[in-house]
C-alpha cells in the first residue's frame, strides 16, 4: 500500500521560501501562480495559486496511526506558524492511502483528535486505486 501524510498550503503570495524556513520542512513539491505542468494526457495546466506541500511517506511495516499522531505532534509545535498561514491561506493536513485490498481502515485516537484541535485543522483522509 502505498501512503503518506501531507501538510498543504494553498493561496495568493505565498512565499515558498518562508514557508520552508518557518516550518522547518522541505516540500515534495511548491509552485507559484502562473506557473504551468503536464498532464499524464499531455494536457497544460496553469496554477491559479501559490502551492507548497510537504509529504512524509509512510513505509510498510509502519503503524499508519503512529505515524500520524507523530507528525500531528510535530506540527503542534509549529501552531502559531500554521494559525498565521491560515489568515490569508488555505491549510490542509491529510493522508493518502492507495489500498492493496478492498478495504482499508483508518482509526484516529481520541489523543490524535485532541492534537487536531489543538491546531485547529481539519484532516483529509483520501483513497484511491492506482
Amino acid at each position: 500500500m502505498l501512503r503518506y501524510i501531507y501538510l498543504r498550503i494553498t493561496g495568493s503570495n505565498l512565499q515558498i521560501e518562508k514557508a520552508t524556513d518557518s516550518l522547518g520542512l522541505t516540500p515534495k513539491f511548491s509552485y507559484k501562480s502562473g506557473d504551468t505542468c503536464l498532464t499524464q494526457l499531455g494536457n497544460e495546466i496553469v496554477y491559479k495559486e501559490d502551492c507548497w506541500q510537504h509529504e512524509k511517506s509512510i513505509k510498510k511495516g509502519m503503524i499508519l496511526e503512529k505515524e500520524i499522531e507523530e507528525y500531528i505532534k510535530f506540527l503542534t509545535s509549529k501552531k502559531s506558524i500554521i494559525e498565521y498561514y491560515k489568515k490569508d491561506c488555505s491549510v490542509q493536513l491529510g493522508v493518502m492511502l492507495y489500498p492493496d485490498e478492498y478495504q482499508s481502515t483508518i482509526i484516529l485516537s481520541p489523543e490524535i483528535i485532541k492534537l487536531l484541535e489543538e491546531i485547529n485543522i481539519a484532516f483529509y483522509v483520501t483513497m484511491s486505486t492506482l
